[in-house]
């Protein structure tokens, strides 16, 4: 009992230190934002994979299994595989509010910022697209180091009032959104800066042209 109540007495600022940190807490409340999508769609893998658990899909017609994989497929697309899109956001849009500034446009330019980091490809049929791995798991971490920055950048320049202020006359969103135009441009711009200065290295190259389909 004494090992235990010497451990609690450690233990506990360090649990408040990170119960009061912002950057942690926004973490924390960005992930939530893709739990309904990611909850959802495990729901669905495990019912369109029963009949490969229980060992039936050679004794099921293959049209319910042609079913099954086509009705369910895609949804792990839509959900789980852009999970750092939620993330993204979901962090922007938390880390805003505990600076008290607008977190619907600081969730919208942590998300385009991260955007603009992405290798970009291009295919015949589709022209531009996005390698659909970068927007989950593997982009995860980039995500995250360019919520905090970018939504750092534009809760600053907010806060300082360098922004366009428009009459009182002019409805309350349309004000609202000129107000973001210069503190939102600043991180926008800063990291297309990055990405093309990604672009001059050997990394960045190949990694675009490995997703070009001619």
């Amino acid at each position: 009992m004494k090992f235990i109540d010497k451990l609690a007495e450690k233990m506990v600022p360090f649990a408040q230190i990170i119960a009061n940190n912002k950057y942690l807490l926004s973490l924390r409340d960005g992930f939530m934002v893709a739990f309904p999508a990611t909850m959802f769609a495990s729901i669905m893998i495990i019912i369109q994979n029963l009949p490969a658990t229980f060992g039936l899909s050679e004794k099921l017609p293959a049209g319910l299994m042609t079913f099954l994989n086509d009705f369910f497929g895609p949804i792990g697309n839509a959900t789980m595989s852009i999970t750092a899109i939620f993330v993204v956001f979901g962090i922007g849009y938390q880390l805003a509010g505990k600076y008290g500034q607008p977190k619907l446009f600081a969730g919208a330019i942590s998300l385009s910022s991260f955007l603009m980091l992405l290798p970009y490809g291009s295919s015949d049929e589709l022209g531009t697209v996005i390698p659909l791995s970068k927007l989950g798991a593997e982009g995860m971490f980039v995500g995250i180091i360019t919520a905090i920055i970018a939504t750092q950048i534009y809760c600053k320049i907010s806060a300082s009032g360098l922004t366009i202020k428009m009459p009182e006359s002019v409805p309350p969103m349309i004000a609202e959104s000129f107000l973001a135009i210069i503190p939102g441009a600043a991180p926008l711009f800063l990291f297309n800066l990055i990405r093309y200065l990604f672009t001059f290295t050997m990394r960045l190259t190949l990694s675009t042209k490995s997703y070009r389909n001619h």
